[in-house]
């Protein structure tokens, strides 16, 4: 294939990627991403190509392998390529095949209506946990302990939300009593990762991912600060520049056991 040819062909898998995404049009990518809509339509139609850059923020952007997007390479990865090496695991212990099948439907968007992925979080809610992470389809994803389902319409009319774009985490440790106990689980939309308001969010850092209370304080600008809340008393409760916080997304329901 020439040069032409290959810009053509990257620009359909553009636009397969934000079609999968459930984004309308070229217009509407680039507001929700804040690109510049004249570039980006460029790049969709293939009138002009883009590169690695480009590529990176728009496989990020629409969930999809940036391999894929900018070759069209991908691989057909089952649980049985475990143990030939096609499928890797940044970890001392191969995953579960019912873990590798979680977090394979996850990266090549194949979950099922209703259908979520629970992350596989290490630690807990105190000082923190982390999500090991795979690779598949050359893309690194969190590995994920097992899917769960849903009702379509409790997920997409109450929570307003798209099985892409959340994740369940596991609750452990005590620092989120009485809100959050250990053995709840959380719900959290990954889209919603820019603290538009005052709430609970997945955050990580050098310790791990956590579930806090996230507030602004009020007056501050140039860095703006924001409360990191515990809810348990015995807990510290920081304040930060909010650019010293990745925010995962924001928690939008919690499963409870009674």
């Amino acid at each position: 294939m020439d040069k032409h040819g290959e810009k053509l062909a990257r620009a359909s898998r553009l636009k397969q990627a934000r079609e999968k995404a459930g984004i309308s049009s070229p217009r509407a990518a680039a507001r929700e991403f804040g690109w510049n809509e004249e570039t980006y339509k460029a790049h969709e139609t293939g009138r002009n190509g883009f590169d690695n850059d480009a590529g990176r923020a728009y496989a990020a952007a629409f969930d999809v392998s940036f391999a894929w997007l900018m070759t069209g390479e991908t691989s057909h990865i089952e649980s049985d390529d475990v143990a030939n090496g096609q499928y890797k695991i940044e970890a001392d212990f191969p995953p579960d095949p019912d873990q590798a099948k979680a977090a394979r439907k996850k990266a090549r968007r194949q979950l099922e209506p209703g259908e979520l992925v629970e992350v596989d979080v290490i630690g807990g809610l105190g000082p923190g946990g982390f999500a090991p992470e795979i690779v598949i389809d050359g893309q690194v994803v969190d590995n994920m302990r097992a899917t769960w389902r849903v009702p379509q319409d409790f997920l997409h009319s109450e929570l307003r939300a798209r099985e892409i774009d959340v994740e369940i985490f596991p609750v452990e440790g005590d620092s989120m009593i009485p809100t959050l106990t250990a053995g709840d689980r959380v719900l959290v939309n990954r889209r919603q990762n820019m603290l538009s308001q005052d709430g609970l969010y997945a955050i990580s850092g050098p310790t791990g991912i956590q579930v806090k209370r996230l507030q602004y304080v009020q007056g501050t600008k140039d860095p703006v600060k924001v409360m990191v809340i515990s809810d348990n008393a015995l807990h510290r409760s920081p304040e930060l520049s909010l650019d010293e916080i990745h925010i995962i997304g924001r928690v939008i329901c919690r499963i409870s056991r009674l």
